[in-house]
């Protein structure tokens, strides 16, 4: 696989009652270089919606293309707010079993970021598919963004759509309903319930970050909110 590779130098001289010098590098001890599987680099005009800071964020687009973030600049000419971690709730069952025997009017009730969804089965829900199919049906006539329902690894996985745990329950999920123990969503199955990750940086001017290479501390998606020209240099592995 072809490496790129980013190198930085100089030094950063701070007087404060005396001179403190410390070096500017990338990699380890002297080093000034540090090799990623991919670098990427984007200028963009972004204007969320309303264009109020924090209200509404977009995907970096330019991140999207790496499955771990490594390295991230960012010059912006406004005041933005940069989401890392930008990744939605998610609820995997881990115990739910098909077919179902669903005969009519089990239901589940979703409360997905502060909205409370309920989808009311008809005998037909039976297969994993089937049950996918009626929750993302309902997601949508209550308008949430679909589809938020999809089958992994024989199981139910429901993901939110904010990025961030906020107010109002943003950023969570939970679940009750009559069909809930048969779809493995109940308290008593123990789905593997996860919030919101995303972390809140704001950003005017320069945004310099690196990540360690190894353990979960990299981002895997990032967003942004404001109106701004930002120029982004990302890396990290494809």
């Amino acid at each position: 696989m072809t490496t790129k590779q980013i190198e930085l130098n100089g030094s950063l001289v701070i007087t404060n009652s005396g001179t403190n010098t410390k070096p500017v590098a990338l990699g380890v001890g002297s080093t000034t270089t540090r090799t990623y599987e991919q670098v990427l680099t984007d200028q963009d005009e972004i204007s969320t919606t309303g264009g109020v800071t924090g209200g509404v964020f977009q995907d970096l687009a330019c991140v999207s293309q790496l499955s771990e973030i490594l390295f991230l600049y960012i010059k912006s000419d406004n005041s933005i707010i940069v989401r890392l971690y930008a990744v939605p709730a998610s609820a995997l069952a881990t115990s739910g079993t098909y077919p179902t025997g669903f005969v009519g009017g089990e239901t589940l009730i979703t409360t997905i970021d502060g909205v409370a969804v309920t989808t009311t089965f008809t005998n037909g829900a039976q297969t994993l598919d089937q049950v996918v199919n009626e929750i993302n049906a309902s997601m949508a006539l209550n308008g949430i963004a679909s589809p938020r329902a999809v089958a992994s690894n024989g199981q139910l996985l429901i993901n939110g759509v904010s990025t961030a745990v906020g107010a109002s329950g943003d950023g969570q999920l939970s679940f009750a309903g009559t069909g809930a123990a048969q779809l493995g969503m109940d308290a008593g199955s123990s789905p593997t319930i996860t919030d919101a990750q995303g972390q809140d940086v704001a950003k005017a001017g320069l945004y310099l970050d690196e990540f360690p290479s190894s353990g979960s501390l990299a981002p895997t998606a990032v967003q942004i909110s404001g109106t701004a020209t930002i120029d982004v240099v990302a890396a990290g592995r494809s």
